[in-house]
């Protein structure tokens, strides 16, 4: 069964891996960038960063929709 995704040379194959590979690589950076910034905003905050009082959400009503 043919698949018309799939490519026609070894030379194809390469091309598309490698083009492959240059996505992944650049969507790795981008997420790399945003992570760092994510951590030096955490860190500027401290301990002012606000935190959950996670015990009195413990009822189910506490997470539904606020009309």
């Amino acid at each position: 069964m043919d698949d018309d995704r799939s490519p026609s040379s070894a030379a194809d194959a390469d091309r598309i891996s490698g083009r492959d590979q240059d996505t992944v690589d650049s969507l790795t950076n981008s997420i790399g960038v945003e992570q760092t910034a994510i951590q030096d905003k955490v860190n500027s905050l401290g301990a002012a960063w606000p935190k959950a009082n996670t015990e009195s959400m413990s009822h189910s009503a506490d997470w539904k929709r606020q009309s």
